[in-house]
């Protein structure tokens, strides 16, 4: 706390709650707001008075250490000297992307694979667009498994990536895992994890926390093939050490991830917020110790929020793009959350977590793999479309599988083009509807005009025909009965060639567009 500057305030005062009167007040503080604290001398009754000019400015702490001085009140004061005594240590936050000549060489990179994919013949002469998706675990990933990107392209990236992180995350696999394959933590781990953590929250100090998983359980069957399956994704995003670590303890022994190392202590709107992304957990260090215990460091990170889909084509200037998606936010949009204490969590603080040194291993490769993933769900936006059940497109309303954004919104010239060829088509469709409708009218009308000839005929001659004319009339109407079927047989082929067959397509002129945007699939990369 900053020294604080003290000075006599004189002046003739009534107090409002006993009339005593103060000629002069005791030490008090300047407050920012250029007023000081008044306290009378015979009831310690305390109000704001505007300060003079020469009262000098100090922190607001120091007010505060001034009221819980002249305060009566047990809990008012119990409550501003633990404000004023936590001493939480705070570093200011690093940069959640690479540092700048490092950026510039994986966007770089970047636009090599972008001219070496446009190149190749199997593609059509067309733009090839990243996806957020795939900026983000470019940003992410190091930096010699960046240069791998055109082998391991179709195995990190797109739905296996997604399904990947929603199991790091959440600790199931969609489409795979049920119900209890994630089960919560143990009771043994839970309350170790609490011992640990003093039955406390580590990040706001709140007693009676909720324990979780930083990684997934592997107590069942299916998530220990899960963490098998994951080894080549944990390679191609960290690096083959990492996966070779998590090899060697989530794939070999049921529950090996359900120990104290592999949770954290946190209130339960905390744990929420930590699974969709609205923050994330960075080991900054580990203190050294003479003992058999040690304290690892864990900074608190409020992340980006942004509107972009994982799924989204980036037209937009890469760099553009990356400031986009790595901005903080502006302090009325972070969730406001207290400490114990009363001040408010901030991105910087630093905590401490005491556990034996032969665990700090395993606890600071838990915790170093789920900041990779919060960082991939912040500049994805993937835990956003998650809870629109919206992820690459396959359940949207509007059918749309793919968003393009230049620079975080589509153009208005598409959307009409769109309208204008939805309204073209209803005409048209409205036109043969008509056109049908009208032929089967005048088809029903020479129909009645032949049966009235055929039935006046018929009353003429009955007299002296007799039986011939009655079997050429059953003829007759046989043959047109037939007749009437084959044209409407034919009129059914008509009708169902024009539905299921498409209109044929000249690939060279579309080929020679260049107004159009594609995006390679990433499964033909696995092929080359």
């Amino acid at each position: 706390m900053d020294s604080l500057d003290c000075f006599h305030w004189s002046v003739f005062t009534i107090c409002p709650r006993c009339f005593h009167p103060n000629n002069a007040s005791p030490e008090i503080y300047g407050s920012p707001e250029q007023s000081v604290l008044t306290v009378c001398s015979f009831c310690l009754h305390m109000e704001m008075l505007p300060a003079s000019e020469e009262s000098s400015r100090v922190p607001k702490d120091g007010l505060l250490a001034s009221m819980a001085f002249w305060t009566k009140s047990m809990p008012a004061r119990g409550g501003l000297l633990q404000y004023l005594q936590d001493d939480a240590a705070f570093s200011p936050p690093d940069s959640l992307v690479p540092p700048h000549g490092e950026l510039d060489i994986r966007l770089q990179t970047m636009e090599k694979w972008r001219t070496m994919w446009e190149e190749r013949k199997r593609l059509p002469i067309k733009p090839f667009f990243y996806t957020t998706l795939q900026l983000a675990t470019s940003l992410v990933m190091p930096l010699d498994r960046l240069n791998t990107v055109p082998e391991d392209l179709g195995v990190y990236c797109g739905r296996t990536m997604s399904s990947f992180l929603h199991f790091m995350v959440n600790g199931s696999w969609p489409g795979l895992s049920k119900q209890g394959d994630n089960p919560p933590p143990s009771p043994v781990g839970r309350e170790k994890c609490l011992r640990r953590d003093r039955n406390s929250c580590v990040l706001t100090g709140w007693p009676d926390p909720d324990v979780c998983h930083i990684m997934p359980s592997n107590e069942s069957d299916m998530n220990l093939e899960l963490f098998q399956l994951s080894l080549p994704l944990l390679g191609a995003l960290l690096g083959p050490q990492v996966a070779s670590q998590v090899y060697g303890l989530a794939t070999t022994m049921h529950g090996a991830t359900d120990r104290a190392w592999n949770m954290l202590s946190l209130r339960p709107g905390l744990v929420k917020w930590w699974k969709q992304g609205l923050f994330g957990i960075k080991c900054i260090g580990v203190k050294p110790s003479r003992t058999s215990t040690c304290k690892v460091q864990l900074q608190f990170h409020w992340m980006p929020q942004h509107d972009r889909l994982p799924d989204d084509l980036l037209m937009a200037e890469l760099g553009d793009v990356v400031k986009e998606v790595s901005q903080h936010p502006d302090g009325e949009e972070v969730p406001s959350v207290r400490r114990a204490s009363g001040r408010e969590l901030e991105s910087g603080l630093v905590v401490e977590v005491e556990m034996e040194k032969r665990l700090v291993g395993k606890f600071k490769l838990a915790i170093d793999i789920r900041w990779a993933c919060s960082l991939i769900l912040a500049f994805s936006g993937l835990s956003r479309a998650w809870e629109q059940e919206d992820c690459f497109g396959n359940s949207r309303a509007d059918g749309e599988n793919t968003r393009v954004c230049g620079a975080g919104e589509q153009t208005e010239e598409s959307g009409e083009e769109e309208t204008e060829e939805e309204e073209t088509e209803e005409e048209d469709s409205e036109e043969e509807s008509e056109e049908a409708d009208s032929g089967e009218a005048d088809s029903g009308e020479e129909d009645s005009a032949e049966e009235d000839s055929e039935k006046e005929g018929s009353e003429e001659e009955e007299e002296s025909e007799g039986e011939e004319e009655s079997e050429e009339e059953r003829s007759d109407q046989s043959e047109e009965q037939e007749t009437d079927e084959s044209e409407e047989d034919e009129d059914e082929d008509e009708d169902e060639t024009s539905v299921t067959s498409p209109p044929e397509k000249d690939w060279k002129e579309d080929d020679e567009s260049d107004g159009e945007d594609y995006c390679m699939p990433f499964s033909m990369l696995k092929r080359w």
